[in-house]
C-alpha cells in the first residue's frame, strides 16, 4: 500500500465508521441515534451485530495502515511521531469493542484507551508547532473541542436521553482529527 493511499484511509476510517452506524441504526428496530449509544448496535443481542462489529473492526485495521502512513510522514518531515502513534489507542479501542461486543466486561475496559486519544491533538499543539500549519492548529483545537463535549457522556445524569448524542459528538471529534491529519499529511508528500 503506497503512503498516499495510507493518509487517504484519513478520511476512509471515519467514512466506514459512520457508514457502519448508520446502516446498523437504520436495520435496528426501535434504535435512536440521540439516545442510544453506539456500542448497543454491536452487542450480544443485537440484530446489526453482524454487520456493526466487522464494520468497526475494519475501521481499527484501517486506523493501523493510517498511523503508518503518518508515521512515515512525520519522519521525512523531522516531527516527533508520538501524535500520530498515539492514535493507536483509537484503533485498538475500536477492535476491542468490536470483538468483546456489549455486555461482556472488556467491552468498557477496551473502550477506556479511547480516553486517550485527545493526547494526539494535544502533543501536535505542542511537539509540531515548529511546523507554523494554521490549518493543523485550527483541526487540533477543534477536534479537542468536540471530543472534550464527547466525554459528557461519562456523566449519565447530565441530559441521560442524550447520551448517544453525547458519544457521537467524541466521534466527530476524532473524525476531524483523522480527516485533517490525512489532508495535511498529504499536501505535504
Amino acid at each position: 500500500m503506497g503512503k498516499r493511499t495510507m493518509l487517504n484511509l484519513g478520511f476512509a476510517v471515519p467514512g466506514v465508521f459512520w457508514a457502519t452506524l448508520l446502516i446498523s441504526g437504520r436495520l435496528y428496530p426501535g434504535y435512536n441515534s440521540a439516545g442510544n449509544l453506539v456500542s448497543e448496535l454491536g452487542a450480544l443481542d443485537a440484530p446489526t451485530r453482524w454487520i456493526f462489529n466487522p464494520g468497526i473492526l475494519l475501521c481499527a485495521l484501517l486506523s493501523v495502515a493510517f498511523v503508518y502512513g503518518l508515521t512515515r510522514v512525520c519522519r521525512r518531515s523531522g516531527l516527533p511521531c508520538l501524535p500520530a502513534w498515539l492514535l493507536l489507542v483509537h484503533g485498538v479501542s475500536l477492535a476491542g469493542a468490536a470483538v468483546f461486543p456489549l455486555p461482556l466486561p472488556m467491552h468498557g475496559h477496551a473502550g477506556m484507551l479511547g480516553m486517550l486519544l485527545p493526547l494526539s491533538p494535544l502533543l501536535a499543539l505542542i511537539q509540531w508547532r515548529r511546523a507554523g500549519n494554521g490549518v493543523l492548529k485550527l483541526t487540533a483545537i477543534t477536534s479537542l473541542v468536540l471530543l472534550g463535549l464527547g466525554f459528557l457522556v461519562m456523566f449519565p445524569d447530565f441530559l441521560p436521553e442524550l447520551a448517544g448524542l453525547k458519544q457521537r459528538i467524541a466521534h466527530l471529534g476524532w473524525t476531524v482529527w483523522f480527516a485533517g491529519l490525512g489532508t495535511l499529511a498529504a499536501r505535504s508528500m
